[in-house]
């Protein structure tokens, strides 16, 4: 069973790049981006830590949910998770993966659009005790990141130029040097198109920044091409290449620009949501820019329908805006005040403290449980009730049937599920099932209707509908596009 787990995880692991980077955790994916394939894996490394029954195994395999920098697929799912993994690391005093759960949850805070949460977690590992240099420099680019994402471009890079950069490059072979170049290069850019075009950057352009001056594209380049150069060796990381092609699209060659966002996105569009919804969205700014005004709308929708299906926050208020401003270019009042409606009903959502969210305590705080009490971190009933799931995915599940054997009542089965794992029993196993699906679709030549019926599905077009509104397209369509990417990848 822990060979199982440990292949899984091994695979969660190595999946986005050739030469992993182990400075700052063993699962963190620095330069992946949002693989669904990733993602599945940790997904069953957990879930054979589960039947393990060993905590530390199953936070581990949380943690290479997501990445510190990388942007991730369902970043609520992913910021739960590193709730979790951080209170068993406290629990047996871990410090450095303390710190990096800390990292991971604030950069899915920030893919969840909540900016204020994201810096305050951020903070939270500057203040640690026992933290390393990658960590900090991963903590400062997040902060620096948000402070962009609220329109304070000279706060922001100032901490990238001033603190985060020497920071880099104070050690020998820091992993997020790269990332900090990456970061000054979106920042420059994003003043470079709020001074040259207030309608084609976010909603606050750069007027609070009067001793700033605009950049030059060839300073924007340099940055590109120097994080390029920090690569580890043969690693693809398409994240950058947007920023570069955005550059050459608005200044110098748009058709080749879009050609080139448009392949980003197709081919990465089910295995790497994330950054195929990026890449649609710098094609609406080239096409804005041009004058090409529908075109931009076209690509905005479907960065909109694939960031809702992934629950991409971030990206769904940044193409909202964008969405408001081609259509007031357009003269259509009503769809522009839509979409500035959508816009801030999200931003005023997302600008409310989160409901789940701590920081990081320090190593000896009594807010970190107790090691002989680490299973109370989850009902004795959760995890009985887990193993059954995963034992009998198969087959028909009925919550009495699963309360009676974790040996509890069902309303106290539901309950213990929301506090938990905040789902329904039912909702739980709806996901397992489609998760499950999805790794086999990808991973085997069975025909989907094995596959429906290996997962517990009786009915083939249950599945498909099921599949379609979680993962954005039907299984056949989904196998395609994740063959296709995935071989795009490898190249």
């Amino acid at each position: 069973m822990k060979a199982k787990y440990e292949g899984a995880l091994k695979e969660a692991k190595e999946y986005d790049f050739k030469e992993p980077c182990s400075h700052i955790g063993e699962a963190d994916r620095i330069f992946g981006g949002g693989s669904v394939q990733t993602h599945f894996s940790a997904l069953k490394a957990r879930d054979e830590a589960v039947k393990c029954g060993n905590p530390l195994l199953e936070a581990e395999a949380l943690l290479s949910l997501g990445s510190s920098l990388g942007p991730t697929v369902m970043p609520d799912e992913v910021f739960a998770a590193m709730k979790r993994a951080r209170a068993i690391f406290q629990a047996n005093r871990r410090p450095i993966s303390v710190a990096h759960c800390q990292l991971v949850g604030a950069r899915a805070l920030m893919d969840m659009g909540r900016d204020r949460d994201s810096m305050d977690c951020a903070k939270a590992v500057l203040r640690l005790s026992e933290v390393t240099i990658e960590h900090r420099t991963a903590a400062l680019v997040i902060i620096a990141l948000c402070h962009g994402h609220l329109g304070e471009t000279e706060v922001a890079l100032d901490l990238i130029l001033g603190s985060a950069l020497p920071l880099s490059e104070s050690v020998g072979a820091n992993p997020h040097r790269p990332n900090v170049l990456r970061a000054a290069a979106t920042l420059n850019l994003q003043l470079l198109l709020s001074r040259q075009a207030p309608l084609l950057w976010r909603g606050v352009p750069c007027w609070d920044t009067p001793n700033l001056e605009q950049p030059e594209v060839s300073t924007i380049l340099n940055f590109v091409q120097a994080a390029r150069v920090a690569l580890p060796p043969q690693t693809n990381w398409p994240l950058l290449e947007l920023v570069e092609l955005v550059v050459k699209g608005v200044c110098d060659d748009p058709e080749s620009s879009l050609q080139a966002l448009n392949g980003i996105a197709t081919s990465l569009h089910v295995s790497d949501p994330p950054t195929s919804c990026w890449s649609r969205f710098c094609a609406s700014l080239v096409l804005q820019r041009h004058g090409r005004l529908a075109d931009a709308l076209v690509s905005l929708g479907e960065a909109l329908r694939l960031a809702s299906t992934w629950r991409l926050t971030l990206i769904t208020s940044d193409a909202l805006l964008q969405q408001a401003r081609v259509y007031e270019q357009l003269m259509n009042a009503k769809s522009s005040l839509n979409s500035y409606k959508a816009y801030w009903s999200l931003r005023e959502k997302c600008m409310r403290p989160h409901p789940n969210f701590t920081v990081a305590k320090e190593e000896g705080d009594s807010a970190a449980t107790p090691l002989p009490n680490l299973r109370k971190l989850e009902a004795a009933c959760v995890r009985r009730a887990r193993v059954y799931i995963e034992d009998n995915l198969s087959e028909k599940l009925l919550v009495s049937t699963i309360a009676r054997v974790s040996g509890t009542s069902r309303r106290t089965l539901e309950i213990a599920f929301r506090d938990s794992l905040q789902t329904t029993v039912a909702h739980y196993i709806k996901r397992l099932r489609l998760e499950r699906a999805a790794s086999k679709l990808s991973n085997t030549n069975s025909s989907i209707k094995d596959v429906a019926y290996s997962v517990g599905y009786l009915s083939v077009a249950s599945f498909g509908r099921d599949f379609a509104n979680r993962f954005g397209a039907p299984p056949a369509r989904w196998r395609r596009s994740f063959a296709a990417g995935a071989d795009a990848r490898l190249e």
